[in-house]
């Protein structure tokens, strides 16, 4: 998974994945449990056998609040086979979005908040319950960049719904606001 930490359990020692879900472990020696966790998630753990060569590994991944998320494919991969081995993870994590302040005050602005997703064009969009489009913005998701705030100038007291979509995917992230006077 994207930014999901790993680390062996009851040690210090720990890596946080890349954009592209991936990262290292130096010298593990086996057997060993490795522990993996991300916000929102339930924390899983993967126990290596000795000599373990390369093992793959599915993983239901369960949000907190009960609905299940993606399903994500480890791959445990030993460099050389030593006393001390490197071991290599391969995971691949969902994308998600959080909007704030929720509730929101009439003409106050919105902060976007999001993880996984991958440099690209996205549309910004706000629909109320009816399904109108309300507001659109074009913006640029770089990497690094977590975060927008956007003007919610001229939303309506109600319930919204803003989505956060990527204009050559179908990958599309949506969560619910409520707007107040």
């Amino acid at each position: 998974m994207i930014y999901i930490r790993g680390k062996i359990k009851g040690s210090t020692q720990g890596v946080v994945a890349n954009t592209a879900g991936r990262f290292l472990l130096k010298e593990v020696q086996t057997p060993t449990v490795l522990a993996f966790s991300s916000i929102g998630y339930i924390s899983q753990e993967l126990y290596l056998a000795p000599g373990q060569g390369e093992v793959n590994i599915l993983m239901n991944v369960q949000m907190l609040t009960g609905t299940l998320g993606t399903v994500s494919v480890v791959t445990v991969k030993s460099s050389r086979p030593k006393t001390k081995s490197a071991k290599e993870l391969f995971v691949a994590a969902p994308a998600s979005m959080s909007v704030y302040p929720n509730p929101l005050q009439a003409n106050q602005a919105l902060k976007l908040n999001w993880q996984g997703l991958e440099s690209g064009n996205y549309l910004i969009q706000v629909y109320n319950v009816s399904g109108a489009l309300m507001n659109s913005k074009k913006i640029k998701i770089e990497k690094w960049a977590k975060d927008y705030i956007l003007d919610s100038h001229g939303l309506v007291t109600g319930k919204h719904f803003v989505r956060l979509a990527h204009v050559k995917t179908p990958k599309r992230l949506t969560e619910e606001i409520v707007v107040r006077d």
